[in-house]
């Protein structure tokens, strides 16, 4: 799946403006706000540097996307983040 969607990405034809991939480990508890953790106890890694930890809550995985994600292309001006592709 991964290698289709960074094929994507970088033809130029790609429907995606850019994608970002989430491996989160064992997923744990409900998607409700309610469920999470903290984003303090998220650990987040790279490909060549991963994170490892046994398992997260669901909540706190889309709650770091986000922060992390969504509001950081929102409140950058080229509307690249650290973690799009």
């Amino acid at each position: 799946m991964e290698d289709l969607y960074r094929g994507d990405v970088e033809s130029a034809d790609s429907v995606f403006r850019s994608i970002v991939g989430i491996r989160p480990t064992l997923l744990a508890g409900g998607a409700d706000y309610t469920d999470a953790a903290g984003l303090e106890k998220v650990k987040a890694g790279t490909e060549s540097k991963p994170a490892i930890g046994f398992q997260i809550k669901r909540a706190d995985v889309g709650h770091w996307v986000f922060e992390n994600v969504i509001s950081e292309m929102n409140r950058k001006k080229s509307g690249k983040g650290r973690w799009l592709l």
